[in-house]
């Protein structure tokens, strides 16, 4: 199982920027086929 977490400025991030964040650090995980964990930032 894979899980992608960002953490986000509710003011500041829209919802698609959010989930994209989320998918990238997801996809990261899959990628290293490890159980690891991948944050994302929104900079």
């Amino acid at each position: 199982m894979s899980i992608g977490l960002v953490a986000v400025a509710p003011v500041t991030t829209d919802a698609e920027t959010a989930l994209r964040a989320a998918h990238d650090a997801m996809y990261l995980d899959k990628k290293s086929r490890r159980q690891t964990l991948f944050f994302s930032t929104i900079e």
